[in-house]
């Protein structure tokens, strides 16, 4: 969160529940440490988020949505992420996110977006690609 106040504030609200937040995706890219963390629960505020490795660690280390705030907003499907899923980072330096489009699980589980393939330049911190998959490239059954 951009401050203390914000934060507090988002708990407060529901916003985010930090014991709500599982991690299931982590890369490694100069000094960051991406993590995803999907929308399975409410109070996950940043689906796509890093941990910078420069910092020193007192306590839990801080998670920075990625590439910011705006582009992490749930169902804002063509220019946010909805719930990263898997990433991946090529020998170009691009990452390549899953995002799955749903938020919530099972029998919770809704569709606001489509399932996508975003990658993102690590140089210039931006989105260079939006892949929107077909309903036939996916199984309903499964997160692809």
């Amino acid at each position: 969160f951009p401050n203390e106040r914000l934060k507090e504030q988002a708990i407060a609200t529901g916003d985010y529940i930090p014991q709500n937040a599982l991690p299931v995706g982590i890369e490694h890219f100069g000094n960051r440490l991406f993590v995803t963390i999907p929308r399975w629960r409410d109070g996950i505020p940043a689906t796509l988020t890093y941990i910078n490795m420069d910092h020193s660690l007192s306590g839990s280390p801080e998670l920075i949505p990625y590439p910011d705030w705006r582009s992490n907003t749930a169902g804002d499907c063509a220019n946010s992420l909805t719930t990263a899923y898997r990433i991946k980072v090529d020998e170009c330096g691009r990452l390549w996110v899953l995002d799955t489009g749903t938020v919530g699980i099972g029998n919770t589980t809704t569709n606001p977006c489509p399932y996508a393939v975003n990658v993102f330049d690590l140089t210039t911190n931006t989105r260079i690609r939006r892949y929107e998959l077909r309903p036939e490239d996916t199984n309903p059954n499964t997160f692809i």
